[in-house]
């Protein structure tokens, strides 16, 4: 795996080159160049991804790294470097105190700590293996990224904005493992602190404060570890939602209509992700270009939304085409698509306001993994009476506004008693984290005025809000996050390495040498947690824990599985080779004994017929004999499977 490892690294590097250069004519120092250069390198591989994809080399290893270096020649040859960036790195390093550089080690040491965590125990939540993961793999195998696959019987989950979907796809096509899933919300969550860093800084807020209200953020439970890691969207698209008011606040303060092109591609990953983040981005590049309207270069702007709408808006005209709705499954037009099974009932908060408001006391949804940000939200709202500035009263209103937006959204109401997916209302709050990074801003524009009074006081609810939610983080438990001790461990050996770094390494060893030494460390960092990774993964449990073990052993080989009623997609082995079907609703009986002939079919012993509406596997099984069968799944086969003449006494339309 090592080799597909070093070709994943080197596309990264070969994007993330690109970038910098074309970063290095608009961004201020390090920190804000790095942000650019990770929007236009992720919108690039996006794009990479969908255009390959168009001749089925979407996930292609060596098709992908040419076109990267042919983008990394492109930037060379169209843009010429004032500053290293190596080099800006070094000095700006130089320049921290040494509590500044430990304190940045610390946080570091964290980030590797909890990456290595998410390595040895992959615990991925039902979203991400019933239809995340599912489409990202099954591009990896038709190599056509973004395009539509049955993952889940009854909803076309790939309808959705699923440009986080297809960057994944990019990066699994080229690690050939589920390592870059699995560690994928440790580096937004990486980009995100760097990013709301950035932001804040760039509005004028005092150091204590923007850390304050980074930290808050980042350690909020619902927005990460409530889902567990993997491939879920919330999260990058909160990300790049903070990235477009970053570069956008940054674009402001010093004029420079080109990070305002960049705000604006980073405003297409965000909508290609998520539509829930969608009002805010459209606000805050709406306050830019209005205060920019003096110097706006169109040209400029024109190439950006360009490749804004290639990277994520392509999902939109996509459904407007194919189902007469930009916004189709959630929402349809009078004449377009009726919507999906899986969508009805639609219930919104505002359909049933007191019975949702009990379900979150009553089953303390809301202070088990959103209490933190119940404080930023409610402090949002008391910020106007803490400063008068109007970019203040602005926030506020924004805040409230997306919160009224949410309201009348989609699966934010608690369920009607006889409707099958009742427990999933706990994840409706997720959909407020926009609002809480909104509400967030408000607080750190209220606390950077003159009053100190009004500093102190946004401190004090920066700093509640990041005790309630770091302890509702860790209280989630095993396997969802580590145990306290991770993080610690991890904080002080990257104080003390960055520490020793700065005083004994770094007048022996250049900065060029350091870094393809960390190149080296994290490719093999990679290797290391994609072996075995599966297998690590069943330890955990799951329906598809007694599967993965009975079909990792000699003479299973990589035939293809079919599996009912969901995708069982950690079953396509460590290295994405297996194939992984999801069966039909409908599959006939002799279809079915056709495919167990040459395949295996895997059952999950769970009831969906209420959800996914009915289907005939059981009815076909009856009669078969499993090789494996634990509580939780069922495996046939070969000589399980039932002869023809057996299928006779079934029903007429089961055959």
């Amino acid at each position: 795996m090592l080799y597909h490892q070093v070709l994943l690294i080197g596309a990264v590097g070969l994007l993330l080159a690109a970038g910098l250069r074309v970063g290095d004519r608009m961004a201020s120092g390090p920190a804000e160049r790095l942000v650019a250069a990770a929007v236009l390198a992720a919108a690039i591989a996006v794009v990479e991804a969908l255009g390959l994809g168009l001749v089925g080399l979407g996930t292609e290893p060596w098709a992908l790294l040419l076109a990267s270096l042919a983008v990394w020649l492109f930037a060379i040859r169209l843009v010429a470097v004032r500053r290293s960036f190596l080099a800006e790195v070094a000095q700006g390093w130089q320049r921290l105190s040494p509590p500044a550089q430990a304190g940045l080690g610390a946080v570091l040491g964290v980030a590797v700590a909890w990456t290595v965590w998410l390595l040895r125990y992959p615990a991925f939540d039902f979203d991400n293996l019933a239809y995340h993961i599912p489409e990202v793999v099954a591009w990896v195998h038709n190599g056509r990224p973004g395009s539509l696959v049955t993952v889940v019987p009854g909803f076309p989950y790939a309808n959705l904005p699923i440009t986080n979907e297809v960057l994944l796809a990019w990066a699994s096509g080229l690690s050939r493992s589920f390592a870059v899933i699995t560690v994928w919300p440790a580096v937004m969550l990486g980009l995100l602190a760097l990013a709301g860093w950035t932001g804040v800084r760039a509005l004028g807020v005092r150091p204590l404060t923007s850390l304050l209200a980074v930290a808050a953020l980042c350690a909020a439970p619902m927005l990460t570890s409530y889902q567990g890691n993997g491939a879920n969207s919330d999260l990058p698209a909160l990300v790049w939602l903070v990235v477009t008011g970053a570069l956008c606040a940054a674009a402001v303060q010093r004029r420079q209509t080109g990070l305002l092109a960049v705000a604006v591609v980073a405003a297409g990953l965000a909508v290609g992700t998520k539509t829930t983040v969608a009002p805010l981005t459209l606000f805050v590049l709406a306050v830019a270009g209005v205060r920019l309207r003096g110097s706006l270069h169109w040209p400029g702007l024109t190439g950006a939304l360009g490749l804004a709408v290639l990277a994520g808006g392509v999902w939109y005209f996509r459904d407007l085409i194919q189902h007469g709705s930009p916004l189709w499954p959630y929402y349809k037009t009078p004449w377009g698509d009726p919507l999906p099974h899986l969508q009805q009932p639609n219930i919104t908060f505002f359909d049933r306001p007191g019975a949702s408001l009990r379900r979150f006391g009553e089953a303390g949804y809301a202070t088990d993994t959103f209490l933190g940000c119940l404080v930023v939200l409610v402090g949002a709202g008391l910020a106007p009476a803490l400063s008068r500035a109007r970019a203040v009263w602005w926030g506020a209103a924004a805040t409230a506004a997306t919160v009224v937006l949410w309201t009348i959204s989609p699966d934010t109401g608690a369920p009607y008693p006889k409707f099958p997916a009742a427990d999933a209302f706990h994840g409706s709050l997720r959909f407020l984290m926009p609002s809480v990074a909104a509400a967030t801003v408000t607080l750190v524009l209220a606390g950077r005025g003159r009053s100190g009074r009004s500093a102190v006081a946004v401190n004090l609810i920066l700093t509640t809000a990041l005790v309630l939610s770091l302890v509702e983080l860790f209280r989630l438990g095993f396997p969802r996050v580590p145990a306290v001790t991770t993080p610690l461990v991890g904080a002080a050996a990257g104080a003390g390495a960055l520490l020793g770094v700065g005083v004994w390494l770094r007048p022996r060893i250049p900065v060029p040498a350091l870094a393809g030494l960390g190149a080296v460390l994290l490719c093999l960092g990679l290797t290391a947690g994609a072996d075995g990774l599966v297998q690590r993964r069943a330890r955990l449990g799951g329906a598809d824990a007694g599967p993965i073990r009975w079909l990792d052993v000699p003479g299973a080989g990589s035939r293809p599985v079919y599996t009912a009623p969901l995708a069982l997609v950690m079953l396509s082995q460590n290295d994405l080779r297996r194939d992984v079907y999801v069966l039909p609703r409908r599959t006939s009986c002799s279809q079915l004994a056709q495919r167990a002939r040459h395949s295996w079919v895997v059952v999950e012993r769970i009831a969906t017929n209420a959800l996914l509406g009915p289907s005939s596997t059981d009815v076909c099984l009856a009669g078969w004999r499993p090789v494996y069968q634990d509580q939780a799944a069922l495996v046939y086969a070969g000589s399980s499977v039932a002869p023809r003449t057996a299928l006779r006494w079934l029903p007429r339309a089961t055959r």
